[in-house]
């Protein structure tokens, strides 16, 4: 199926998710229950959500709703792929499951990672409840490091990734990366985070941001 029919089939959701200006969701054929959040940068979007939407209707449980939504970054960016499954991130780079092989294919197929320009940022969501923001939690892989109350102000955290360090801040409710040493600095041009669910991830530092919170029925979003 292309974009445009996958979009022609989803139905409109509730609004909420911090980024894209289309908010979407869809029902498929799923075989387990998961809360997933994937995000994908790429400069081919057609193709990469008929690939995603092959993944999502064999591993997400039937009658689940899907959000998706979509938006243009500015600037020279890394075409990567993220997906975090109940709370833990999936490497797809070294885990041996199903699903990690189906995304190392994807990744292969469109040459990820690599450098592109003014890419699209392709969101999809399912699974996990949105309520009232609490918590950052601060992760390296899937290592809890830090957690810090979300509505105190914090001027700087400097965190030791993988490749550098990265430095997070919590200002007026929200959390974000306003320093990197990786190349592209991707994560720091999403901006904040501030409903819970939401995660915030610096690729090449596999450095993660995470906001906790009480439940609520509603549908978060993920960045990088």
């Amino acid at each position: 199926m292309n974009r445009r029919a996958f979009l022609r089939q989803a139905a409109l959701a509730a609004t909420g998710l911090p980024i894209g200006a289309t908010v979407l969701q869809a029902k498929s054929h799923f075989t387990h229950n998961a809360a997933f959040n994937l995000s994908v940068v790429t400069d081919r979007p057609d193709a990469v959500i008929t690939e995603i939407e092959q993944i999502l209707q064999q591993h997400l449980p039937a009658g689940q709703t899907v959000a998706f939504a979509e938006h243009r970054l500015a600037g020279s960016h890394l075409s990567d792929l993220v997906w975090i499954e109940n709370g833990a991130l999936i490497d797809y780079r070294t885990s041996r499951t199903a699903l990690a092989n189906r995304l190392q294919h994807i990744a292969q197929n469109f040459g990820m990672p690599r450098a592109i320009n003014h890419p699209f940022v392709l969101t999809f969501s399912s699974g996990r409840p949105a309520g009232n923001p609490e918590n950052v939690s601060v992760f390296r892989e899937n290592e809890l490091l830090k957690r810090l109350p979300l509505h105190q102000n914090l001027e700087s955290l400097r965190i030791d990734g993988e490749r550098g360090r990265v430095t997070v801040q919590i200002q007026n409710g929200a959390a974000r990366i306003v320093a990197a040493d990786c190349k592209h600095k991707t994560c720091m041009k999403m901006g904040g985070i501030r409903s819970q669910g939401q995660h915030l991830v610096c690729i090449p530092n596999r450095i993660r941001l995470t906001i906790d919170g009480v439940p609520a029925n509603s549908i978060d979003g993920t960045v990088f």
